[in-house]
């Protein structure tokens, strides 16, 4: 089945930072369009310049999950796309229950198809457990925030035979020393068999873990992704029909999903396209600064007066007019429109 993710990080300092101290940088270099190389099933917009990795994680014929995981060049910006780890699910019951799978086992249904046995979990749930499972690879100090239901997304994404919930949840946490904020969305499908049976599958599924201040950047490029997610007409043609269904139903919801699920963020937080002019970075309480050397952009917190790049990367903000190191070279600040 399909489960998709859009996942996790970019991340910010909490508080005065010492001259020599790394901080947070988005390059914002443009777009590369990635393939995924296992079999040519979809392609989408991923960021110029940072680390990707992604593909289809097939079990058999019907049980597929694309993913990709995009990571900024300095490790603190992480967007994640589908999980190839994630589980199909098949709800308990008596029968089950009798031939020893309980809840936790896997049961094989037949044709390769494996299902764990689980009780059905909303979007929401599945959202939350999941930031609270995944985070402490990456941060701690985690708190939930806030989370909620997203009815109209789960319109959005269900269809046919499959009842569809959707839902967000929004964390905190800390990374060393820096404040990190991280949201997770997921929506899970319940095709019913009848007499209480069924398989459930999350069936979408992205999330990113950023720096607080730069939080609102991560979602616009989220945003961005989602809605240039395409599923390759030729691969769909090789499938069964419920392969189909499944992948027609990706591409629709990639569309769709950045248009529901980030209307809410857009209103609150200039879209990329416009984070260059004056207000926008205000707003978001960002800069952006460039590499003459190189023509890379980087996106950084206002709260620096110079900011500077040694040749492993490394971006340092400081007060002073002072280079921060023998190594380090200042970068230019883009003016809006620039």
């Amino acid at each position: 089945m399909l489960g998709f993710i859009l996942a996790m990080a970019l991340t910010v300092l909490a508080g005065p930072v010492a001259a020599q101290t790394p901080i947070p940088a988005v390059p914002l270099g443009g777009w590369h369009r990635f393939v995924d190389a296992d079999e040519g099933s979809f392609s989408i917009d991923v960021p110029a310049g940072w680390r990707i990795s992604g593909g289809l994680a097939r079990r058999n014929a019907l049980q597929f999950s694309p993913w990709l995981a995009a990571v900024s060049p300095d490790g603190n910006t992480i967007l994640a796309f589908g999980d190839p780890s994630l589980q199909s699910y098949i709800l308990p019951n008596p029968m089950l229950a009798a031939t020893g799978f309980g809840e936790g086992h896997l049961y094989n249904g037949g044709g390769g198809t494996v299902y764990m046995v689980s009780r059905y979990l909303p979007g929401l749930t599945f959202a939350t457990l999941y930031g609270e499972r995944q985070l402490p690879r990456f941060c701690t100090a985690i708190v939930m925030t806030s989370g909620g239901e997203r009815p109209e997304a789960a319109a959005r994404i269900g269809g046919g035979v499959s009842q569809t919930t959707a839902g967000e949840a929004r964390f905190t946490c800390h990374k060393g020393g820096l404040e990190m904020s991280a949201y997770v969305f997921c929506a899970t499908s319940l095709i019913p068999w009848g007499y209480g049976t069924g398989i459930w599958y999350p069936s979408y599924l992205f999330a990113h873990l950023a720096p607080k201040p730069l939080a609102a950047v991560a979602e616009q490029i989220v945003a961005h992704m989602l809605g240039s997610f395409v599923a390759n007409p030729q691969w769909i043609a090789r499938q069964s029909e419920t392969a189909m269904a499944v992948s027609r139903i990706a591409t629709a919801a990639g569309q769709s999903i950045s248009d529901a699920i980030m209307r809410s963020w857009e209103a609150k937080n200039a879209t990329i396209d416009r984070i260059l002019e004056a207000h926008s970075r205000a707003t978001l309480g960002i800069e952006v600064y460039t590499n003459p050397a190189t023509g890379e952009h980087y996106t950084v917190p206002n709260t620096y007066n110079h900011v500077w790049i040694n040749p492993q990367g490394n971006v340092v903000g400081t007060e002073a007019d002072t280079p921060p190191g023998s190594a380090f070279v200042p970068l230019q600040r883009v003016p809006p429109g620039g």
